[in-house]
Order: C-alpha cells, then structure tokens, then sequence
C-alpha cells in the first residue's frame, strides 16, 4: 500500500525491530532503563520534616 508524507509517496511495510534497552548516558552517570530496587527513599527530610 502506498501513501503520500508531505508529498512524497512512500510504501507501507511493516517493521517488525525487536525493542531492547539501549545503555545510554545522562550527565556521565549511564542508565540500562530497568527499575532498580533502592530507587526509593528510605530517609531524608523536605521542609524541614525528617522521616525515616
């Protein structure tokens, strides 16, 4: 099947390219994109109330 983008005809086919996680990198420190299991603060305070 064909279709038109801004003028240009282009083919429809189906892509079938398997989604894996890529590492990548932000501000030095690299990320994999899986949840990592201590992301969640356990202790700290904000304005000035402390928990644990």
């Amino acid at each position: 099947m064909t279709s038109y983008y801004r003028g240009v005809k282009t083919e429809k086919t189906s892509q079938t390219i398997p989604s894996t996680p890529k590492p990548l990198s932000y501000r030095g420190a690299k990320h994999t994109g899986e949840a990592r299991k201590d992301s969640k603060m356990s202790k700290g305070s904000y304005r000035g109330v402390n928990w644990q």
